[in-house]
């Protein structure tokens, strides 16, 4: 992921990621993709890069697509639609990320 498009993290998740979870978390679940994600940013906020997380990011466009703007953790709204089950909202999330690609590239 060399360069700074949001669209690059995205393809990465649906096309790495998504395809072979065990690479690259501990285990195939929201959590674990969440700690994977944290680490993310915190990485690219140090060169000045929001465009995943920031103001037209994924995570604003799936809490507005929930109805919950303001939610201080993503992951809630994904653990609430899955009835706490992290798989399935791990599921969730990558069906979210694919229907917001879908949006970005129209």
């Amino acid at each position: 992921m060399e360069n700074n498009d949001p669209k690059t993290l995205t393809k990465f998740l649906l096309e790495h990621l998504q395809q072979r979870p065990g690479m690259f978390l501990k285990e195939p679940k929201l959590s674990a993709l969440s700690t994977f994600l944290l680490g993310y940013s915190i990485g690219r906020s140090q060169i000045n890069d929001d465009g995943f997380f920031g103001e037209q990011g994924f995570i604003q466009w799936l809490l507005h697509k929930k109805g919950n703007p303001k939610v201080s953790f993503w992951e809630v709204v994904l653990m609430e639609e899955a009835q706490n089950d992290e798989y399935q909202a791990l599921e969730l999330f990558f069906r979210y990320l694919e229907e917001y690609q879908k949006e970005q590239n129209t």
